[in-house]
C-alpha cells in the first residue's frame, strides 16, 4: 500500500505554467517560471535503505532531467526527450547508471493524450533490451477510465508476471476510487483504494511535463486501502501537508491509523518565496 500511495502522489504531472515577465539587460523581455520543484528529498522512518533525494533541472517550465540519489549513493540519471515539447507530451526518458543507459520509458502519444508507457531495461549482455512492464491508458473524454498494466517481473526472473487492469472512477477532478482486478477475472474484484482531497495546489502544478496522464487536480489528504480476495484487510494511510504562502506543499507526512510516521517527503522550489 505504502508503494502505491507513493506512486499516486507522483502522479499527473500536468498543468498550465504560471509565469512572469522580466527584462533583459537590452530592454528585452524573457520569461520567468516560478515555483517550479527543485528538490525533493524521501524518507521511510523505518527503513533507511529506501530514502532518496530527487534533484531536478528544467529548460523553462519543462523537466529536462532529474539525478535520483540513492541512500548508498547511487545515482540515477534521467534524461526527459519530447515528442511536443509546447505541451509537455514525452517521448521517452532515458534511464542512466555510471554513464550507461540502463533503462528507458518510451511514451506513445495519439492526440495529445499518452495511450501507452512502458519500461525497457537493458540485459546483462549489455546489447538487448527487455520488456520489463507495459502500461496502456482507456480515456473517457479527456479523463483516463482504465489502466492496463502487464508486469513481467524481470527483477525476479519473471516468477511472479502480474497482469492487472485499475478502473477509476472521480469526483470533479480528481479519482477517489481505484479498483484493480486480474484481467483476466473482471468479476472478482482484488483490491480497491479510495482517496479524499485538500484544495492545495501540487508541487508539480507548475510544470507542463506529462509523465503521466492527469488523474487529479489537488493533494491526497487521506486514503484507504481496501484489500479482497483470500486475505482481506483495510488499511488507512493519512496525509499531513504542509504548505507555504504560496499554497505549494513544502512537506508530506504520511502515518498509519495508529498515527504512526511512515514516510516523510519535503519539497524545496525555485523563485517561490
Amino acid at each position: 500500500m505504502k508503494k502505491a500511495l507513493f506512486i499516486f502522489l507522483s502522479l499527473a504531472v500536468i498543468a498550465v505554467s504560471c509565469k512572469k515577465k522580466k527584462h533583459n539587460d537590452d530592454g528585452q523581455q524573457q520569461q520567468t517560471y516560478e515555483c517550479l520543484p527543485k528538490t525533493l528529498n524521501y524518507t521511510d522512518h523505518a527503513n533507511a535503505s529506501n530514502n532518496d533525494q530527487t534533484v531536478y533541472k528544467y529548460e523553462e517550465n519543462r523537466i529536462k532531467s532529474k539525478d535520483r540519489t540513492f541512500s548508498d549513493g547511487t545515482i540515477y540519471t534521467y534524461n526527459y526527450y519530447y515528442s511536443d515539447k509546447s505541451k509537455g507530451l514525452l517521448d521517452r526518458i532515458d534511464i542512466i547508471i555510471n554513464g550507461q543507459v540502463v533503462a528507458k520509458i518510451l511514451y506513445t502519444v495519439q492526440n495529445d493524450k499518452t495511450v501507452e508507457r512502458d519500461l525497457v531495461v537493458l540485459a546483462n549482455d549489455n546489447t538487448t533490451w527487455l520488456q520489463a512492464w507495459e502500461i496502456t491508458y482507456s480515456y473517457n473524454g479527456d479523463k483516463v477510465s482504465q489502466v492496463h498494466i502487464v508486469d513481467h517481473d524481470l527483477w525476479h526472473q519473471g516468477a511472479n508476471p502480474t497482469d492487472e487492469t485499475y478502473v477509476y472512477t472521480y469526483t470533479g477532478d480528481n479519482v477517489t476510487d481505484i479498483k484493480i482486478y486480474d484481467t483476466a477475472d473482471m468479476n472478482t474484484l482484488k483490491e480497491e483504494i479510495t482517496y479524499q482531497y485538500d484544495q492545495g495546489k501540487r508541487a508539480f502544478d507548475n510544470v507542463i511535463t506529462q509523465t503521466f496522464p492527469k488523474i487529479r487536480v489537488n493533494n491526497v489528504i487521506h486514503s484507504e486501502d481496501n484489500v479482497y480476495g483470500n486475505n482481506p484487510s483495510t488499511e488507512i494511510r493519512d496525509i499531513e501537508i504542509t504548505y507555504n504562502n504560496k499554497n505549494f506543499p513544502t512537506k508530506y507526512d504520511t502515518k498509519d491509523d495508529r498515527n504512526n510516521l511512515l514516510d516523510t517527503e519535503t519539497v524545496e522550489y525555485d523563485n517561490c518565496e
